[in-house]
């Protein structure tokens, strides 16, 4: 069942029309007239609990060269003082109430958001919520970003950089530039920055960037758990009275991924490394917000997931019956092209041990091409969807339970972040139960081919451990030995014994 569930929650952002999708009443949604987007849900399973977040459409790609690691030392000045909360009296303040500054008030940032919560809050203190929502309207736009505590951070996010830098750090810095080239951003914008950037930006640097994407347009303000919805509306619109509509605000810019037409390879070695990894990927472009919200682009997600759920199924068997070497961990996923939102990929995994990347390299070649060749079996469609019928049965039966506050949550920061619809359980179950009696094996096997045969071009990243005693292949050779694994006959039912 565990199998199911990853393909049930992501057909929870399916839509029955072209027109605008009904949103899950139990959310009050909302946007302000400067630009903020909030969405309250009031939530009886919290107990007296509340979650309170501020998510921004920012990131590090937004950085230019001269600012690599501003938007990562921008969340940490968050609790060194703002407006309504000098110094550390934020975090003094929400510990007296058992609020644990890293557990229950914490903060991230990635290529594209960055995300500030406070969880687990005494909700029914209406003094605590007042104060959660001023936090939340400081860090939307007044951060205080005074020059010493600027200066006293530079240390501690130089140490962070020193002791968290590891192995999979090292393994980026060798592989994104060849997965991203001609300089795209998602190859040299990891987060945490440059040190010589961290180290010696002017104060008025880190004052600029945030005033300049820090603005409500780019913000959402989400509230779960055991609230009074129209008290923390109102509340909101006070709060945020004070934030202007942005004039000439620059254009928040999406950064995109060029297709290839030959196989790309990144190949990543590092003494630390254990085992290997060797990944087959077929890009693709994703489908506009727009494109998103209409029963057409979601029959597409709906048949990319049962690709995903058959060839999940079929790698089982082949592990039960002995086909797959134990140990040998193949893994098929269809998301992001590996840090890119604006990329997406159906990806082959492998692990291997030593130095047997060719052998992995023939066992997921064959797989895909043994799919390719043969298509799925009626047997392993109908074994599927009657799986799935039973996971929304299960939807349906259980569609009037309250959701947990952390799943609400990460749903309407899905329909923030990605434009995904917020549907009721119900909505949901009743969508895919229409999509999957509209669904053939014919259109599975069709999907499938597409991605192989998709524009985006393919992407193969090799990683493994360093040794002086063994020289690891040039780009070519992995591509040639890519190549040549299209030759080797397929079977519809079993693969060749191969050693990853």
């Amino acid at each position: 069942m565990r199998l199911f569930t990853a393909i049930v929650m992501l057909l929870g952002t399916l839509t029955m029309s072209a027109q605008q999708l009904p949103m899950d009443p139990a959310v009050r949604y909302g946007k302000l007239d400067n630009g903020l987007t909030y969405y309250i849900c009031p939530n009886e399973k919290a107990a007296g609990k509340a979650e309170f977040y501020i998510v921004q459409r920012v990131g590090s790609i937004l950085e230019e060269e001269h600012q690599r690691g501003l938007a990562h030392f921008l969340e940490h000045m968050a609790f060194n003082g703002t407006k309504n909360f000098p110094g550390k009296s934020l975090i003094t303040y929400l510990e007296s109430y058992g609020v644990r500054f890293g557990a229950d008030i914490n903060a991230y940032t990635a290529f594209d958001q960055t995300v500030y919560s406070i969880s687990n809050v005494p909700a029914q203190q209406t003094g605590l919520v007042d104060s959660c929502l001023l936090i939340l309207h400081d860090w939307s736009g007044y951060i205080t970003l005074d020059a010493e505590e600027i200066d006293a951070e530079r240390k501690v996010i130089h140490e962070e950089w020193r002791t968290k830098r590891n192995v999979r750090d090292r393994i980026y810095e060798q592989t994104l530039p060849k997965l991203f080239p001609d300089s795209n951003r998602y190859a040299y914008r990891m987060p945490i920055g440059l040190m010589e950037v961290v180290d010696n930006f002017p104060h008025q640097a880190l004052r600029d960037y945030y005033h300049k994407w820090y603005r409500p347009d780019l913000q959402a303000v989400i509230v779960v758990g055991d609230v009074d919805a129209a008290y923390v509306e109102k509340r909101i619109g006070k709060l945020w009275s004070d934030v202007e509509v942005p004039t000439n605000a620059p254009e928040r810019i999406y950064y995109t991924v060029a297709d290839n037409a030959s196989p790309i390879v990144a190949i990543g070695t590092d003494p630390e490394l254990s085992s290997g990894t060797l990944r087959i990927s077929f890009k693709y472009d994703p489908l506009p917000t727009e494109a998103n919200l209409t029963l057409e682009g979601q029959r597409d997600v709906f048949c990319r997931a049962l690709v995903m759920s058959i060839l999940s199924a079929r790698i089982s068997d082949y592990q039960q019956t002995g086909m797959l070497p134990q140990g040998a961990n193949v893994r098929f996923s269809d998301g992001d092209y590996s840090l890119a939102m604006t990329k997406k990929a159906l990806s082959a995994s492998v692990g291997f041990q030593g130095n047997s990347w060719q052998g992995g390299m023939q066992m997921l070649v064959y797989m895909l091409n043994q799919a390719l060749t043969h298509g799925f079996s009626a047997e392993e469609y109908e074994r599927v969807c009657a799986q799935i019928a039973m996971s929304l049965r299960q939807m349906e039966a259980h569609s009037s339970a309250q959701l947990p506050s952390n799943f609400i949550v990460q749903r309407c920061m899905d329909h923030f972040l990605h434009g995904s619809p917020l549907l009721t359980m119900l909505q949901t179950a009743e969508l895919n139960r229409q999509l999957l009696a509209e669904m053939t094996l014919d259109k599975v096997n069709a999907r499938f081919s597409e991605y192989l045969y998709s524009p985006g071009g393919v992407a193969i990243l090799l990683q493994g451990r360093a040794h002086e005693n063994y020289q690891w292949p040039t780009e070519a050779e992995v591509v040639e030995a890519y190549i040549q694994s299209w030759g080797i006959p397929t079977h519809p039912h079993e693969i060749p014994q191969m050693e990853p």
